[in-house]
This record gives structure tokens, sequence and C-alpha cells, in this order.
């Protein structure tokens, strides 16, 4: 892809295995506390409750706040569904120990050293830059760059949030790839003129509900992010 200067990466289901990490973290919670939990039910619930708070905060219904304090009130109420989460006294605790410590996808760390002989690589994601960092040093991923949105006052798929990281790596959209599973995700960034790809890693059940689908057609596509690599030749 020629002109590409620098990777805007996804994180959420693109890089990171959230659904998995946090199905297996409320599992192991459960077993803890002698309850039964779906742990699945409980991911996708917690997904989705978090999308809506999301929605809120951009809508200005809620004032501003990071990913971290969204997910404690999406856990606040999930507590009449989920009554294992009556059990957590430091709920913040419970965020720490997924969204802190999510597992990556397969060939994450070799397919962003990958892309870094090349490209400038950051990641441009809604997640607290508290978690990025954490969740990246658990994996061994280096970064050229972490932006979180919790700093750019637009959380995705705001368009002002990709025209504000590429304005912070001195380029132009067009000189900018994003990479994500997310069709939504980038259909903001193709609407903010940056050059797209589409990873299939990362789909969930949630996708099915309307997080993430799209029909529109992006400038690549790819099974994984190793396969990306394969496919610019890096």
């Amino acid at each position: 892809m020629k002109n590409i200067k620098a990777i805007l990466l996804d994180l959420g289901g693109t890089v990171f295995d959230w659904e998995t990490t946090v199905r297996e973290g409320i599992q192991q919670l459960a077993i803890e506390c002698s309850q039964a939990v779906d742990g699945t039910k409980f991911a996708n619930d917690w997904g989705e409750e978090l999308f809506r708070i999301h929605s809120s905060v951009r809508a200005g219904d809620l004032p501003w706040m990071n990913f971290d304090d969204m997910h404690v009130i999406a856990l606040n109420s999930l507590e009449k569904t989920h009554p294992v989460l009556r059990r957590v006294g430091d709920k913040m605790e419970l965020v720490k120990n997924t969204w802190h410590r999510l597992n990556a996808q397969s060939g994450s760390a070799e397919g962003v050293d990958r892309l870094r002989t090349r490209y400038t690589v950051v990641c441009l994601t809604n997640l607290s830059w508290a978690s990025v960092v954490s969740s990246s040093k658990t994996n061994q991923i280096q970064w050229d760059g972490i932006l979180s949105c919790e700093f750019l006052g637009f959380y995705k798929p705001a368009l002002q949030a990709y025209l504000k990281g590429v304005s912070a790596l001195g380029l132009k959209p067009h000189e900018c790839l994003k990479i994500s599973y997310d069709g939504v995700d980038l259909e903001a960034a193709q609407a903010a003129g940056l050059k797209t790809a589409q990873l299939e890693t990362g789909e969930t059940e949630l996708d099915l509900k309307g997080f993430g689908g799209s029909n529109t057609t992006f400038d690549t596509s790819a099974t994984d992010l190793l396969d990306l690599c394969d496919r610019l030749g890096v």
C-alpha cells in the first residue's frame, strides 16, 4: 500500500481478545464465590452495557470519564442479572483484573513488531491508557505510541478522534492506515480520510447485534494481523 507512513491499530477484539479474558475472569470469580455464571453471556452483557454508557458519554448525557470508570458503572448496572457481582467489593479491582490483563490475539506481538520495521505503529483506542500499558507489557507488545481517546477529548467513532490521532503523528489522513476487525470503527476512519484494513479476528456475538457490523468495502482485508503483514510485505 503506497504512501502509508503510519499504522493506527484498534485494540479490543483486534489485538486483544477481550471476550475470552472477561469470560475466564468471571468464571474464576464464580468458582471462588461458589456461584454459577454463564461466562459468555456475562462478557456480552458487559460489552453491551459498556456500549450504552459510552454512547451516553459521547452524547454529553454523562460526564467525561475514561473507559475504566465506564466499566465500573456497567458492572453496577449488571448486579441484578449477574448476582455474582454482589460479592465484588471493589469493582475497579475486577476491571483491573480483566481489562488491564487482556489476553492477546494469536500473533499480535509478532505482527506489531513486523509492522514497526516499516511504519510508525500506534494504537488508537477507547480503552484507558493504563489498561493498554498493562495489557501490552503482559503480552510483550511494543508500540511507537499509545493514543488513548481519554486524552483526545473524543471517543471513537467520532471523526475528531481519528483526525486528532493523525494530527498527533504530524501526518495527513491518507498517510495513515487504520487496522481493525470492527466495521464501524473502519467506516469512521474511512470517512476521516484514512486508509483501512479489516481483520477477521475478534468477531463476537455482539457483532450479530450491530456492534462491529458493516457492509462497507475497505482498502484491504486479511484473516489476522500476521496475514496482513504478509499482504503488506513486512
